[in-house]
């Protein structure tokens, strides 16, 4: 990436952008590394709960779907044996 440093109408300076120095540099300048340890914990536990979440939610799907096709079977298979008898 790369920023103009200065603009003429013949000339236009350019150097190398380090994002990561910038990050540091900023999250330095507003609070200390408690802080910054705080921030990346509570944005890693949230990424966990919705994949959990997810998680759960599909097994819950699939639990029901498969017990649905279960009665229908065991439906379908009571009522050809009394067809049949």
């Amino acid at each position: 990436m790369f920023v103009k440093v200065s603009e003429s109408e013949d000339t236009v300076q350019q150097r190398d952008f380090n994002y990561a120095s910038f990050l540091k540099t900023y999250f330095r300048a507003g609070c200390n590394w408690y802080f910054i340890f705080f921030l990346v914990s509570i944005l890693v536990l949230t990424q966990a709960f919705a994949t959990g979440t997810d998680f759960w939610l599909e097994n819950w799907i699939r639990f029901e779907i498969s017990d649905r096709v279960n009665i229908t079977l065991g439906m379908f298979i009571f009522t050809l044996k009394n067809l049949l008898l």
